[in-house]
């Protein structure tokens, strides 16, 4: 019962930090709390009156374990509400007109990759059209490609 008590009389401070420290709890599961721990509180003092008005040799009006158990359930239930974490901040998407640091938008620079990808296959094309029509190179064209490949040397 001690126990019980003290874990409810800590449940007005916790309630406290969750108001200045964590803002972003629902006012509704906050008030849900503090329901529940007026009615664990209730329950405990009807279970003792009731104790008080049975004799030392009867059945006990309630037992540790019941006490345990109700506080327990409580506890989790604070817990959880605890342990919501904090929302991440919406992050805005920049707009597709937005200038970058170059002052090329973000859709020039989209072109300008895209024609650099068209040229790729255009050198491919110039490797294929020398050589033969089996697509092997002809000797002449490798010929040309070392002699240029020694003069730059």
């Amino acid at each position: 019962m001690e126990d019980a008590r003290k874990y409810l009389g800590q449940l007005k401070q916790i309630v406290q930090d969750w108001e200045t420290k964590k803002p972003w709890l629902l006012k509704d599961k906050i008030d849900e709390v503090l329901s529940d721990g007026d009615k664990v509180k209730n329950w405990l003092e009807e279970k003792e009156a009731e104790q008080k008005k049975t004799s030392g040799f009867s059945t006990p009006a309630f037992t540790s374990d019941e006490v345990y158990e109700k506080i327990f359930k409580f506890q989790e239930k604070v817990a959880s509400i605890n342990r919501i974490p904090k929302p991440k901040p919406k992050i805005e998407k920049p707009t597709k007109n937005e200038t970058t640091n170059n002052g090329a938008s973000s859709e020039e620079k989209a072109n300008a990759s895209d024609s650099s990808s068209e040229e790729t296959p255009s050198s491919q094309d110039d490797q294929s059209a020398a050589g033969d029509s089996d697509g092997k190179p002809n000797e002449e064209a490798e010929a040309e490609a070392e002699a240029d490949v020694h003069d730059e040397l």
